[in-house]
């Protein structure tokens, strides 16, 4: 019941964008679980990859591969053409504005705009799983399936800041690791299943 339930509140916040839902219902779900119930947890985090796995999918085959290159490499760099259309959209376009896009195309621009925050809603979601399980030893495997996930991503649709944005995330969940093997005695012991670094039975991180 609390399995299909958590499943269907991940559909909703999917379908919305609404990564913040999910970051707010995903922690919760996981302190509810984490001490008596990690199957039906591992079961919610793995619907919830399938389901942002699935944003990447569907994107791809609507626009193609090569187009979806160019779209995300150049939502990498700053485009003032994005918040022209904006304007437009909402009715508050400036003749300048309207000049400027007279050399555009105009159709890439807002098929651009319809594709980027989906694929900012898979990114975002995906750094947040990594933030809800990285002291989860028994879910480490799907911590690194989603970082491995998101390299892979970033490598095929040359998305440099995103892949920054990811290294960054795993230099600072790493460093928080290494404190924790520093100071031992601040550790939160309510974690059930805790990642250490000298643990030998702990899985590679």
């Amino acid at each position: 019941m609390l399995e299909r339930l958590m499943q269907n509140l991940i559909d909703i916040a999917v379908a919305n964008n609404q990564a913040l839902k999910i970051r707010d219902n995903i922690s919760h779900f996981r302190n509810l679980c984490q001490h008596s119930s990690m199957n039906t947890l591992e079961s919610v985090f793995k619907y919830l990859i399938k389901k942002i796995n699935q944003i990447v999918k569907q994107v791809e085959s609507e626009v193609g591969t090569e187009k979806l290159v160019r779209l995300l490499s150049e939502s990498d760099k700053k485009n003032e053409k994005d918040g022209t259309v904006a304007h437009i959209q909402e009715g508050e376009a400036s003749p300048e504005e309207l000049i400027l896009l007279a050399n555009c195309d105009l159709e890439e621009i807002v098929e651009k705009l319809k594709i980027i925050p989906r694929i900012n809603f898979y990114t975002e979601v995906t750094k947040i799983i990594m933030d809800t399980l990285r002291q989860n030893a028994k879910l480490l495997h799907l911590y690194n399936e989603v970082a491995q996930n998101l390299f892979e991503f970033c490598l095929k649709f040359h998305c440099k800041k995103q892949y920054k944005n990811l290294a960054d995330v795993l230099h600072t969940h790493f460093q928080q690791l290494e404190k924790a093997k520093k100071f031992p005695d601040q550790q939160n012991f309510k974690i059930p299943y805790p990642v250490r670094l000298d643990d030998p039975d702990s899985p590679d991180v």
